[in-house]
């Protein structure tokens, strides 16, 4: 039998014996990239943990159809289900971010509005668009059968104020916060929490304001340690160091 090389994310596909569409981008990159055909057998995934081995049904102009079979094992998840909340950088360095973080593992992220972020130049709407595309590509990329949901921008006060009693919270700030604040190293001696969320501010920090609401939230001011990394570097360090903390990775 031939072996199912290409992967393509399809979101209906949540079990065997379905026949589906792919998406535009997904059908394109099927038929006109790679130009399979009609019986080919690939590997399909709904973004939610599934994953299947699936026949190519109809290639048409903008339509590709695919049959899933027998299930694939996808990649393991991580054990703690982390949301990492993050304000909205310069330029597309989000995107940056949000590739490595699907990379890493990250259930679901937060655009964050913060005092000292800047809009998207492209409005809203289309970066959060923009976003979740990046994220579908980097889940196809690392082997994930889950794609992170990534929420609309909301302002930091809001989140801070939204933010559930369930989980452990964590603001990532500078270490010349002049406010207490420990090293991410105390977690090594408490037991892994079922879901957290760690909150990364923008280039120039947060202000006072911020970790004041954040700390009435419950959230822990904690560092990374004595340097101070660039803004868009410091998500992927955070959660490389958690996952390592709690057994992760």
């Amino acid at each position: 039998m031939a072996r199912a090389n290409h992967r393509f994310y399809a979101p209906d596909a949540g079990r065997s014996g379905l026949t589906v569409d792919l998406p535009r981008g997904e059908a394109h990159q099927l038929a006109h990239v790679l130009r399979l055909r009609r019986g080919a057998r690939v590997r399909v995934f709904d973004g939610h943990g599934h994953e299947f081995f699936a026949r190519v049904e109809t290639v048409g102009r903008a339509m590709v159809r695919v049959h899933t079979l027998e299930p694939h094992p996808p990649a393991r998840e991580p054990a703690v289900r982390l949301r990492l909340a993050l304000a909205i950088l310069k330029g597309r360095a989000v995107d940056t971010v949000v590739r490595d973080a699907t990379m890493l593992g990250v259930a679901a992220m937060q655009p964050l509005q913060t005092a000292r972020s800047r809009p998207a130049p492209e409005g809203a709407q289309a970066a959060l668009e923009r976003w979740r595309a990046i994220a579908v590509s980097s889940a196809k990329q690392c082997g994930r059968a889950v794609v992170p949901e990534i929420a609309p921008i909301a302002s930091f006060m809001q989140f801070a104020a939204a933010s559930g009693a369930d989980d452990l919270r964590i603001l990532l700030v500078e270490p010349a916060l002049p406010a207490p604040h420990a090293s991410i190293r105390v977690l090594a001696g408490r037991a892994a929490p079922a879901a957290a969320t760690i909150a990364v501010g923008p280039e120039g920090g947060w202000t006072d304001g911020e970790v004041e609401a954040a700390a009435a939230a419950g959230f822990m001011p904690l560092t990374l340690g004595v340097r101070t990394l660039r803004a868009d570097a410091a998500p992927a360090a955070a959660i490389a160091v958690l996952q390592h903390v709690w057994g992760d990775l």
